[in-house]
């Protein structure tokens, strides 16, 4: 192999150009390989891709079903848990211009010798933690009541798995 001093930069830039080609002709290979073999493995497996979809819908008909009752049940007893692995919470959701809670963030950074870059959109947390407990006249609290669903539900109801 020649040294560095025996090439000239245009042989070495020639050398680049062709190991690159050579890297993007692989590759391309190796992607269409890639989705032939998956299109060929979808086509073999299309009824479950199909059961698949079919299931996914229903979970989300089911899953909002659950909400609709279990928010109604909770509204009618007051009990946060009306059924095993089904709990519904009440969050509050803040309401604001964005512009108003920067001006607000920029005036408390400068009362409080804060951050001012914790205060600003880009970090909402510290923001909204401040207006919670400050509640400036330019914010709402919207209270929201949410439906969470345990991540084992088939375990609880159904048993172990197979």
């Amino acid at each position: 192999m020649s040294t560095i001093n025996e090439r000239t930069l245009e042989d070495i830039v020639r050398e680049l150009a062709a190991v690159e080609r050579q890297h993007a002709e692989l590759a391309g290979a190796i992607e269409e390989g890639r989705q032939a073999v998956m299109e060929a493995y979808q086509a073999a497996n299309r009824e479950e891709y199909e059961a698949i979809e079919e299931l996914a819908g229903r979970v989300q008909e089911l899953r909002q079903l659950v909400r609709e009752l279990a928010l109604d049940a909770a509204e009618r007893t007051g009990e946060k848990k009306p059924a095993p692995g089904i709990t519904v919470r009440t969050v509050t959701r803040l309401r604001y211009r964005e512009a108003d809670a920067i001006a607000w963030a920029t005036e408390q950074a400068r009362l409080n010798g804060l951050e001012l870059e914790d205060l600003l959109a880009v970090r909402k947390r510290p923001v909204e933690k401040m207006l919670r407990a400050v509640r400036p006249q330019f914010v709402e609290m919207e209270e929201e009541r949410q439906v969470t669903f345990a991540s084992n539900l088939a375990e609880m109801y159904l048993g172990g798995g197979e």
